[in-house]
């Protein structure tokens, strides 16, 4: 088959409906950290569902003289190509030290370089991080004595952050184990830690205003992860095998999957409805359904593995259907078409929504992000410049609460 009749074929399954905007299992990867038999050295490793090809991406003896060096958690932005994660810290080329890092590379473990480092005080470490694609943000956590509310971001766009960060509004302290957001709706959950006075468990409170959060679960509680569209938290208690499911007010709390060894870190595709966790004493990665049906292993024989993170598997579970239209009619347009510098992209929303606007390339792989923020009801104009794209035919999507709308953009290079 022809490059001309490819793109015509996947032009027209775009047109009737039937092209899926998923990565392939071909495509699908999986990246969890690594202790080596020592617990003195971290390494992240990536692992391709399609092909069992197994990639060990980073790892600490690599980076650096420092006799024990550790990583926490990863972040993976794909459209960019990097890699974040947590470190315990390093000593740079001066001899200087940095307690506690947040580092970056590409997506196969090139181009290594602290986002930020050495920003720890008293006895902890940075515990979490999170990556929203869409807003150019980068949050994270820090599990420590000092006090503070351990949740910390700050706002790029493209390459590296800027110096400049801050930390979410706190009326208490928290030492925070791990937490997610979900900026769809605007919400993060955590885990509060046995440090201060706060009592442990799951807190829940909008983005904007964590000063007065909700404890939805009671107890230790080991890693959490959520799926909003799906209205689940799921979460796990150190030292036990079961994976818990509740409302995202805590409340129905059941067992969602219950396997064989204890269950340390999760992570969700909120997409296919499937559960992954680690097991480290065990050396495997396992998942299952939501419901806990279809239980399998996916990797097994690792080292160590902790902290699991997916590469795909959208962040929200966007809904084909709405009783409420968001789009007006013929809403997305996108011109000139072809386009080889800048597109001029405009849609119209008949009421205010929250939108990023998303580009596919042919194999179903997200390739950039553009455009995201609260729209008010009525016609906007973005721009997309496509210098991060080869040439060739896309798919451009605008998601705005739970809906989409779509297009294709041919690339061409002058």
């Amino acid at each position: 088959m022809t490059t001309q009749t490819t793109l015509r074929a996947f032009a027209l399954a775009l047109a009737v409906g039937v092209y899926s905007l998923p990565a392939t299992a071909q495509d699908q990867t999986l990246y969890w950290v690594s202790e080596d038999a020592t617990q003195s050295f971290g390494s992240i490793h990536r692992y391709h569902l399609g092909t069992g090809q197994l990639d060990t991406l980073v790892d600490a003896r690599r980076l650096g003289p420092d006799p024990f060096r550790v990583f926490g958690t990863v972040a993976v932005d794909p459209a960019a190509d990097r890699l974040y994660w947590t470190d315990s810290g390093f000593t740079d080329s001066t001899g200087a030290s940095a307690v506690g890092a947040v580092m970056s590379s590409n997506l196969d473990g090139g181009d290594v370089e602290p986002v930020r480092f050495g920003v720890i005080c008293g006895i902890g470490f940075f515990s979490d991080i999170e990556l929203d694609v869409d807003d150019r943000t980068l949050y994270w956590s820090t599990f420590s004595d000092c006090a503070g509310s351990g949740l910390n971001y700050l706002d790029f766009d493209g390459g590296a952050p800027p110096d400049t960060w801050r930390s979410l509004p706190s009326s208490q302290s928290y030492a925070v184990r791990a937490f997610e957001i979900d900026t769809r709706a605007q919400t993060i959950h955590w885990i509060n830690g046995d440090v201060f006075n706060t009592p442990v468990g799951v807190y829940s409170a909008p983005l904007d205003r964590t000063t007065d959060p909700t404890r939805v679960v009671f107890g230790d509680v080991c890693d959490i992860a959520v799926d909003i569209a799906a209205g689940n938290l799921f979460w796990t208690r150190c030292g036990e095998t079961t994976i818990y499911r509740s409302a995202l007010d805590g409340t129905g709390t059941e067992e969602a999957v219950v396997s064989d060894a204890e269950v340390r870190f999760i992570a969700l595709d909120r997409t296919g409805k499937q559960v992954y966790w680690s097991e480290t004493e065990a050396g495997r990665i396992r998942r299952a359904n939501y419901d806990g049906s279809g239980l399998e292993d996916v990797v097994t024989g690792l080292e160590t593995p902790y902290s699991v993170e997916l590469g795909f598997g959208s962040q929200f579970a966007v809904s084909a259907e709405s009783e409420t239209p968001v789009f007006n009619s013929a809403s997305l347009r996108l011109y000139p078409n072809p386009v080889a510098e800048t597109a001029i992209v405009t849609f119209d929303l008949g009421e205010p929504a929250r939108v990023v606007l998303e580009v596919y390339d042919a194999l179903g792989r997200r390739v950039d992000t553009f455009g995201a923020g609260a729209y008010p009801g009525g016609e906007h104009t973005v721009r997309w410049n496509p210098d991060r794209v080869p040439a060739g035919l896309y798919v451009v999507v605008l998601r705005a609460n739970d809906q989409t709308d779509r297009t294709t953009a041919t690339v061409v290079r002058l």
